[in-house]
């Protein structure tokens, strides 16, 4: 998508905006050809479906707390663009909340066995390696510097068919996964991520990409 930054806000909005109050919404004959394993209240139901049907490139949905934000993003939006075959960008605050969205797919899987949504959650390296000198350094650039000494002294180990291997052999590619997928083997977990981006249907990362 790109976007014509000429053009006057409103123009840009009347483009790529609808907007929706919950009375349009007509929900009698709402249905998921998907089981999510939960028991949606008819305000979830109302975005689901708005969002299932819109034809517009951009929608904005306010949700107060509780009413299960996470589930109807993901039986919309993602489960849509899996369907299509895009791939899905979920930005979220905190780590808390990736693992949130991890388990909500996780369960989404298990209840369509034939229909498998493969997810990495995305870190850096002072979430994302096993070596406590480089979680715990200073700076993101001490850390780089001595992830490149580890690297070019053979620490980490970096064979591609094992990763390949255990890429395919995980839908839900967790950081836990990860780090417990290195401990075992001292192959570096980011070049698992890596991997796992090229093959995943939704990437769950951190706001702070949103700015880079």
């Amino acid at each position: 998508m790109s976007w014509d930054f000429n053009l006057d806000p409103e123009e840009a909005a009347e483009m790529y905006i609808e907007e929706t109050t919950p009375k349009e919404v007509d929900i009698s004959n709402f249905s998921l050809n998907w089981e999510i394993g939960y028991d949606l209240y008819d305000d979830q139901k109302t975005v689901i479906k708005s969002l299932l049907d819109t034809k517009k490139r951009v929608r904005f949905v306010e949700l107060g707390t509780g009413l299960g934000k996470t589930i109807v993003a993901i039986a919309s939006v993602v489960i849509k663009a899996f369907e299509e075959g895009r791939k899905t960008e979920y930005y979220f605050n905190t780590h808390d909340q990736a693992e949130i969205i991890m388990d909500t797919i996780g369960k989404i899987n298990s209840l369509n066995p034939d229909r498998q949504i493969r997810a990495v959650h995305i870190g850096g390296r002072s979430k994302l390696c096993n070596f406590a000198e480089i979680k715990e350094a200073s700076s993101e650039q001490v850390r780089i510097n001595l992830c490149r000494i580890n690297t070019t002294n053979n620490v980490c180990r970096f064979t591609k068919g094992e990763i390949e291997d255990f890429v395919s052999q995980t839908p839900l590619m967790s950081m836990p996964d990860m780090l417990e997928f290195s401990s075992r083997t001292n192959i570096c977990p980011r070049a698992v991520m890596k991997m796992a981006m090229e093959e995943a249907d939704i990437i769950s990362l951190p706001t702070i990409y949103l700015f880079i």
